[in-house]
This record gives C-alpha cells, structure tokens and sequence, in this order.
C-alpha cells in the first residue's frame, strides 16, 4: 500500500460509525490536508456500502461534495454514514466527520457521497510527455525542500525547467513527480 493508502485506513465502530487515525504526515500548518479528510470520508461511504451489498460494483465512486468547517486537531476522527437513499443503479450517502474535544464533539466536515456502478463507455487515453525531454533518470532530485512538512518528503520531484523560488526570468516549468514509496 502507498501511504496515503495506509493512512486513510478505518476501525469499525459499529453500523453506519467508524474511526479514522489523524495521520501527521498529511498535516500543513492547521490541520490535515482537505484531500486527506475527502480521502477518509470516501473509505467511510465505500466501506458503509460495502457492507450493505455483496455487489462491489456498486461501491464505486460517482461524486463527492465536502463541507470542510474545522481541522482536526484530535488524535483521532470518527465518521459517521447514513444511506439517505438508493435508486436502482445509485446510492446516496451522507457523511459527517467530527471529533471530540474536551468532551465536546465538533463537526469538522460533512459529505454527499453518491456510488454507483462504472459505465464501459469512458475511455481515457494516457497522456504522452512533450518530446524533446530528457529521460527521467538523467533530472537530478530536487532536495530544496528540506525542513518543510512532511507532505513534501513523500513525493520525488525532479525539475526540469523553472526551479520555484528561483531567480530568473522564466515562468514556465517542466517537473517529473513521482510518490514516494511508488504505489503499487
């Protein structure tokens, strides 16, 4: 598993409740990135629903719309999914994110999930570099982000063109990225 993957894991708490670990690699200056807690409420739903039904097809996600409203500053995050309803081919669930503080338990996010099963008719064609480039192997590795947060040192990154925080006139900039440890 990638970080992110492992990161994003769930504890079942009960039907519908689960409990999500405040991982401090995905952490800024505030709290979690937004995408880290978008990450868990998705595992919530996709797991809830899951559960629901031997058809994992229908666990598939279609759309997502979070509410963010405080960080997490709590060791832990507990989520809680409702099924607000199920059509033929789609499930809408709500999700609300919140943690307890002091004995006083604080909304942190709230989510419309829906799943559903995926269509064989979108085909996405990889996306080819600009010829000219050299071979990722012959960019050095950036290392320029010592010291920052840790989100950075899980990610390589390899300049080709417009290093940040440089001097110099170019505005355009050419990067292979790649996450660290690779996903599988």
């Amino acid at each position: 598993m990638s970080n992110i993957s492992s990161s994003v894991q769930l504890t079942q708490l009960g039907d519908g409740r689960f409990q999500g670990v405040n991982d401090p690699n995905f952490r800024l200056f505030t709290g979690p990135f937004g995408g880290w807690v978008a990450a868990i409420v998705l595992n919530a739903a996709v797991r809830h629903m899951n559960g629901l039904t031997d058809d994992r097809a229908a666990a598939n996600p279609v759309s997502m719309t979070v509410n963010f409203f405080a960080p997490i500053t709590t060791p832990t995050v507990e989520l809680d999914v409702v099924v607000q309803k199920r059509t033929r081919t789609l499930c809408f669930l709500k999700v609300d994110a919140h943690q307890t503080q002091d004995g006083t338990q604080m909304q942190i996010a709230s989510a419309l999930v829906i799943l559903g099963p995926r269509r064989g008719d979108l085909h996405l064609i990889e996306q080819l570099a600009p010829s000219g480039l050299p071979p990722v192997v012959q960019v050095p590795v950036y290392t320029g982000r010592d010291g920052g947060p840790n989100f950075f040192r899980q990610y390589e990154v390899r300049y080709i063109l417009g290093v940040p925080f440089s001097e110099g006139e170019q505005s355009r900039s050419l990067v292979y990225t790649s996450e660290m440890p690779p996903a599988p």
